[in-house]
């Protein structure tokens, strides 16, 4: 390998984010290590090297980060499930890689690592209000719950990342569609290409990118100069700004056009897509099949599923992640009694 060659390690590499962004990374003059609890994908075979662990075991991501001394570490591991019955135990993994990392550096001062690109969600705030105030945390489920912890625990060992020479990004991933998505696979891009994605006629706020964008934004992030960026400013979104359902559907409509592929729209009242979810939900269950319409979909795309913006004070960035973690769960609490 190149001494001169960039060298990325990707924590999560095995997850639906992680396959696509090993695959689109390979194709850059950059050097690819992973690490995973599994190694299941195709897209691994395109690594240098891979490593399987969990990110929590410390001394398994000790060894992992030390062979492969990395310039930069993409932290895609966590657990994305929204289970109602999870707790926060449950995530340990999506919040432990800050303190792990920073405890390798201490012990090995001779790690070439110069940034940590760490992925937390828009659900730190909510579904409907991404995008409008970056430290307004509202998040409405334990996971949600998590990723504010994350992103806490990032702010408070900021002095000690620039300490040891390291920056950092936080990217909020907003809905990511397309690929070889996990429930849906290529559903809706199929939709789109038959005329058949249902509108409702209410204007609802909403942010989806494709899988594509947000693994050039990863990509981009890798090589971007930081010059002192502010704590604002290294919170990123993975699209751009939130957009309408209606808006939504026009870009991807555009861009299929573009590519020479036949697609348009249509538009239906709320009840059509209510009553849809609920056809699809019953032919699933009998065809033992993936409900690419589940009901939390349909009500993401309506008025039902808005997020209170109105956080409390004991929300605030800059509380401890520990005093954080406790506000959140007392402030959820309060919220789903009301």
């Amino acid at each position: 390998m190149d001494k001169d060659m960039k060298r990325i390690l990707i924590l999560g590499c095995d997850g639906y984010i992680g396959e696509h962004l090993v695959a689109k990374m390979s194709k850059a003059d950059v050097s690819i290590a992973g690490f995973d609890l599994q190694n299941t994908k195709g897209s691994n075979r395109l690594l240098d090297n891979i490593f399987c662990g969990d990110v929590s075991d410390l001394d398994a991501l000790e060894k992992c980060v030390c062979e492969v001394n990395p310039d930069v570490i993409i932290d895609l591991a966590a657990n994305a499930d929204v289970s109602p019955d999870s707790s926060i135990a449950d995530y340990e993994v999506n919040f432990c890689t800050p303190e792990n990392i920073c405890a390798i550096l201490a012990k090995h001062s001779q790690l070439a690592l110069r940034r940590v690109i760490f992925t937390s969600s828009q659900y730190v705030i909510g579904p409907s209000h991404s995008g409008e105030e970056k430290f307004g945390y509202a998040p409405h489920t334990v996971y949600g719950i998590s990723k504010v912890i994350l992103e806490q625990c990032v702010f408070d060992l900021e002095a000690k990342f620039t300490s040891f020479g390291v920056d950092y990004f936080i990217v909020r991933p907003t809905n990511v569609w397309g690929g070889r998505h996990p429930k849906y696979s290529t559903t809706w891009e199929k939709l789109l290409k038959r005329f058949l994605v249902v509108v409702p006629f209410k204007k609802v706020i909403k942010s989806y990118c494709h899988i594509s964008t947000l693994c050039q934004l990863f990509e981009n992030m890798v090589k971007v100069e930081t010059h002192n960026l502010a704590k604002y400013d290294r919170v990123i979104y993975g699209t751009d700004l939130p957009m309408t359902q209606i808006d939504w559907i026009k870009l991807q409509v555009g861009g299929l056009r573009a590519h020479g592929v036949s697609a348009g729209f249509f538009r239906a009242p709320i009840w059509v897509l209510y009553s849809l979810s609920f056809m699809i939900t019953a032919v699933s269950i009998v065809f033992r099949v993936n409900n690419p319409l589940p009901q939390s979909r349909v009500d993401s795309m309506t008025y039902s599923y808005l997020v209170n913006m109105d956080a409390s004070d004991s929300l605030s960035h800059n509380q401890s992640y520990d005093d954080l973690a406790i506000a959140v769960y007392q402030d959820l609490a309060g919220r789903l009694i009301e």
